[in-house]
């Protein structure tokens, strides 16, 4: 007994080395033995499931080929759903769509049928593969099973893998080595470009975003235990998100996630991930460029659902697609249920974005609050359960560090197209300037220039307000658009998914900032504005 115990303790010491090189493709003979008393915590529900990586025998996870056929099989003959390929990945491989309604199937057209749109997407992280499967059930069930029903009152679109050629290698990231979740306001990948317009042409009302959590790792290392939830779930947390959004979201879809999971006996908590400190526990990130709050702030309620994955290969397989597969139908019946509260919350969330307040605060940059918080983990050994007081930080208060007033506008100089294309890409109206004109401005006086995380950089800025010669060719964006906020918050330098602290926008002479903000309304008339396409 002391040996085997050994063994799983060797075992998981040298996975916890693995983590810290570069991911391989999956090879079943790296993962460790689950200890009987943690495979007790975790038994396998009483589902059955036809999807390519349940077949008798399979020791891997569901190819692209195979991923293909079964789409094509599952759908074909179905009035109500429709398969389109959205785009291809940097290694040429199709990122499919199924589109399911009554009526036209053209996405384009549903944003007509009065009925609200959920997005479901899977495996923006190829090494995440539970809910792509996942996803994979509720098309079968969408298309010939239980769920059928329900298009009747909603449109679903689902994405089942958005990163294929990392699911193929079984790699976190995109091929270029960037993560697709991560750059839904960079768009510097084509797998975001196509989640990306995939959003602008479908405006969904409800996005879910399935991924999976590492559950050895840091954990075993930092505090001596396995991460015990079998899933973890947070809306957007992003400070300037409307009301409308914010209460649906935290009064609807919440609430009804976590009663499915306590109805089929399945542990979940706020999701979370470690930080650089050892004892330091984070909830999500709350950046605009993360895909969670990106939905958010284009008016949708937005739900990251997060299942024990990273690390353990093919355990309790089963009950992670499960998880998902709990969460992903709670989302769809819920939706349903409330199609006309979702038209409505997107519909106000759109208008409170449109409305130009002068009291109405920008929250450029923020921090999460400091907790302690228990929590609990699993020995790896004997699985019993440890609770840990650790310093938690929360996304659900966010204290503001930078706050201005919104502008009427933003001035970008000509240098700028690159920023101004990719602005458009995103779905934000953008003018550009025909003739010259001379403007009452915001000029952004730099107080310092610090290395950011990675190759951003973090600058200090206050306003100074002047006169300015707006030379032709410069790009104006106005913040009398659905997608204000988002804009905003790309827009000023010291946002930390600011087009400035991703050197998008290059600072003239090393610190000046040559992005002006208008505040005042000019006469439009006179700017000869051309629309940027």
């Amino acid at each position: 007994m002391a040996r085997s115990a050994l063994r799983l303790t060797v075992s998981l010491l040298l996975l916890i080395a693995s983590l810290t090189t570069a991911a391989a493709q999956f090879d079943p003979a790296k993962v460790p033995p689950q200890a009987a008393g943690v495979a007790a915590l975790y038994p396998a529900p009483r589902v059955t499931y036809s999807t390519p990586s349940f077949a008798p025998g399979r020791a891997d996870f569901t190819s692209h080929a195979e991923l293909t056929a079964f789409l094509a099989a599952t759908t074909e003959g179905v009035a109500h759903v429709a398969l389109r390929t959205m785009g291809r990945s940097q290694e040429g491989r199709a990122i499919a769509a199924a589109i399911f309604a009554q009526g036209s199937l053209d996405i384009a057209a549903l944003r007509r049928n009065g009925r609200p749109s959920v997005l479901i997407i899977g495996q923006q992280h190829g090494n995440e593969p539970a809910g792509g499967e996942a996803a994979l059930v509720i098309i079968e069930r969408l298309a010939r099973g239980d769920l059928a029903a329900l298009v009747d009152k909603i449109n679903v679109v689902v994405v089942p893998r958005a990163n294929p050629d990392g699911a193929e290698a079984f790699r976190r990231t995109t091929t270029s080595g960037i993560d697709l979740n991560r750059d839904h306001a960079l768009a510097r990948t084509p797998e975001a470009r196509v989640l990306i317009g995939l959003m602008r042409e479908l405006d969904p009302a409800l996005v879910i975003d399935a991924h999976e959590f590492s559950v050895i790792g840091a954990w075993v290392r930092n505090f001596g235990g396995l991460a015990r939830p079998d899933v973890l779930i947070q809306a957007a947390t992003q400070a300037n998100l409307t009301p409308a959004i914010a209460l649906l979201q935290d009064g609807t879809f919440l609430p009804a996630l976590r009663n499915a999971f306590d109805a089929q006996g399945l542990v979940h908590d706020w999701y979370f991930f470690g930080d650089r400190d050892p004892k330091v526990v984070n909830m999500g990130g709350i950046e605009p460029e993360l895909a969670r709050n990106a939905g958010g702030l284009r008016h949708a309620a937005s739900i990251l659902i997060e299942t024990r994955g990273i690390g353990i290969g093919r355990t309790n397989w089963k009950r992670r697609v499960f998880a998902h597969v709990t969460a992903m139908e709670t989302a769809l019946h819920v939706a349903a249920k409330n199609a006309l509260a979702l038209n409505v919350a997107r519909d106000e969330s759109r208008r409170f974005d449109l409305v130009r307040d002068s009291a109405r605060m920008l929250v450029v940059r923020a921090r999460p609050t400091p907790e302690r918080r228990d929590m609990v983990f699993v020995d790896p050994v004997n699985g019993a359960l440890r609770t840990v007081s650790v310093d938690w930080r929360s996304s659900l208060t966010l204290v503001p560090e930078v706050t201005r007033s919104r502008p009427w506008g933003y001035v970008l100089p000509p240098s700028a197209a690159n920023a101004a294309a990719r602005l458009v890409e995103l779905g934000i109206a953008v003018d550009r300037l025909g003739a010259q004109a001379k403007l009452t401005v915001e000029h952004y006086r730099t107080l310092g220039i610090e290395r950011g995380a990675g190759d951003t950089i973090q600058g200090r800025f206050e306003l100074e307000k002047g006169e300015a010669a707006i030379p032709v060719g410069s790009f104006l964006v106005t913040l009398d658009q659905r997608l204000a906020t988002l804009a905003a918050l790309l827009l000023e330098p010291d946002s930390d998914s600011g087009y400035v602290a991703h050197r998008l926008v290059a600072l003239d002479g090393g610190d000046r900032v040559p992005i002006l903000r208008i505040t005042d309304v000019p006469d439009t008339h006179v700017l000869a504005l051309q629309p940027l396409q």
